[in-house]
């Protein structure tokens, strides 16, 4: 079973596949080139590596910052390397290796640039709408969260168009520099309560090629596994080792939980046979805690027995703001083996912003009742300040859900059995989470919701 929040052996876990043995250069570098006016576009040739001057730096000042370096490798205080971005196993590396140019050049890079990360989030900012911008306490604060990220998947955007959240990514722009851009999903949901996921990206460093909503099944019959189905999303990164993976966003419901977290088994399936990729992270809102999902539901969660996925947050971590609660609800998966090393090790954890800012309480609500997830990914060490061409506009289309006619022919509309969730007028008998009130539940409704 992929136990939450461990890896398979911390001790080696490097940033290429093969580990501390693999002889290519690799884990994690800590230089990134930061944005500016004469940052290169991806292709174009002529950049300086890993930001020094295109002259070079003098055999002296080289000379005094390997002697620095070795002087902190051999006295076993790499520290401050691991700072700045260096995964584990680079380290062993420098220590054997001191002397390849290579290293030499990472080395110097290091100690002249600013420690730099390539973070990816997941953030329900509860009940996200226009009042969260207009306030401008709160949608600064909303703005220093989403600053740390290069990624972020964004969960409950409520309004059906997207002033809003596209207001709140062009500020983040203003006050950073950057140019975030962001994809937005359709308004999704089987009621008049609906909601968006949206992905926002540093657009210059890394982009979404390729993205659908999760076909999971027919509503008309009931049989559709999600309230709000997945987002799933392919982004190609030009910073990290791991250059292409696969995002997939949720929100479960909370009284389908249970049945919704197995879900995203298949939707994880489905999304390695569209795209032909095993380095996937399923992250967002699980309510994967305390009453919607108990230590006696995890065996028959598919996800959670899987060998091949890591729960990177774990069952202790409390992701809610509430005093009243201390509840993992928002997680991270991790599958294949480039995702599953490209994760800086003991980086994959919840965000607390009102400890980190000093808010208060009222404050903090105000901003979320959930508290974001995070992970570092290794840095590409050869990475030499390419950038993509950024968007002169804000917001891509992320498409509308399939809406197909489908057949009820053979499903047993009697039983509550791959139909939780289900309710309509039509149907002999229902499985809502309200069908109790109205005592109107098929019989086989707690066995299967």
């Amino acid at each position: 079973m992929g136990k939450p929040g461990s890896s398979r052996d911390q001790r080696r876990h490097p940033c290429r596949v093969g580990g501390p043995e693999d002889s290519s250069i690799g884990g994690g570098s800590p230089c990134r080139e930061e944005m500016n006016s004469g940052s290169r576009t991806a292709g174009e040739p002529g950049a300086p590596l890993l930001g020094l001057p295109r002259d070079g730096v003098s055999s002296g000042l080289a000379g005094h910052l390997v002697l620095e370096g070795r002087q902190q490798i051999s006295r076993g205080s790499s520290s401050s390397l691991q700072e700045r971005g260096l995964c584990p196993w680079t380290l062993e590396k420098l220590r054997a290796t001191m002397t390849a140019t290579s290293f030499l050049l990472v080395l110097i890079g290091c100690l002249f640039q600013e420690s730099s990360t390539f973070k990816i989030a997941s953030f329900n900012i509860q009940r996200f709408s226009e009042s969260k911008v207009t306030d401008v306490g709160v949608r600064n604060l909303i703005i220093q969260i989403l600053r740390r990220y290069e990624l972020i998947s964004v969960q409950e955007v409520m309004s059906s168009d997207d002033t809003a959240i596209i207001s709140l990514v062009r500020e983040l722009n203003n006050a950073t520099g950057s140019h975030y851009n962001l994809l937005i999903s359709d308004h999704l949901g089987r009621s008049s309560y609906r909601e968006k996921y949206v992905y926002i990206y540093r657009e210059d460093i890394v982009k979404p090629t390729r993205w659908y909503h999760y076909d999971d099944g027919c509503e008309n019959c009931g049989t559709d596994s999600f309230i709000r189905e997945p987002f799933v999303a392919q982004f190609q990164s030009l910073t990290t080792e791991l250059k292409s993976f696969v995002l997939i966003s949720i929100h479960t419901s909370p009284d389908y939980a249970v049945s919704e977290v197995d879900a995203l088994f298949d939707a994880w399936e489905d999304a390695q046979q569209q795209y032909l990729i095993e380095d996937i992270l399923i992250l967002g809102d699980f309510n994967a805690d305390c009453s919607y999902i108990t230590s006696k539901d995890w065996p028959r969660i598919r996800l959670r027995q899987a060998e091949n996925h890591q729960w990177l947050i774990g069952d202790n971590v409390d992701t809610t703001v509430s005093t009243n609660t201390h509840c993992a609800y928002d997680r991270i998966v991790a599958s294949g083996a480039g995702m599953l090393t490209a994760v800086l090790p003991h980086t994959a954890t919840a965000f607390n912003f009102q400890d980190a800012f000093g808010l208060s309480y009222e404050m903090t609500k105000a901003i979320s009742d959930h508290y974001p997830v995070e992970l570092e990914l290794c840095l590409d060490p050869e990475y030499s300040g390419e950038r993509f061409r950024t968007s002169p506009s804000l917001g891509v289309d992320g498409g509308r859900t399939t809406s197909v006619d489908c057949d009820c022919t053979g499903v047993n509309l009697t039983s509550c059995r791959g139909r939780c969730g289900a309710y309509s007028s039509d149907f002999p008998c229902h499985c809502n989470a309200s069908c109790r009130k109205y005592s109107s539940c098929c019989l086989d409704y707690t066995s299967y919701c």
